[in-house]
């Protein structure tokens, strides 16, 4: 949101000044050129928030199994596992750094 209103500033600060020197002093084509690029900032901005990355969804796994413990072992990393999403089968690959960010 803090994004969204810094550009919004920025925009009409340049609108209200100098585009507005630009159209009256030299060249309407320029004011129309930043009139382009500040909508296409926007609409690229709101596209952004309001689709789906496309990513998988985290915690896809929330009880990964892991292999039995022994004396020896340090930190124990999750087996694979094969998950249905959808009409497909993933294999996951977790490791101590992915289950700790993941979860």
């Amino acid at each position: 949101m803090a994004s969204f209103t810094l550009v919004l500033g920025i925009a009409g600060t340049w609108f209200g000044t100098t585009a507005v020197w630009w159209w009256r002093n030299e060249s309407p084509a320029v004011a129309a050129v930043g009139v382009y690029m500040a909508l296409l900032t926007i609409s690229t901005m709101l596209a952004t928030a309001m689709t789906d990355p496309g990513i998988l969804p985290r915690d896809l796994d929330p009880d990964p199994p892991y292999p039995a413990r022994s004396p020896s072992d340090g930190d124990r990393a999750p087996m694979p596992r094969d998950l249905k999403v959808r009409t497909d089968v993933v294999t996951t690959a977790s490791t101590p750094a992915t289950t700790t960010a993941n979860g």
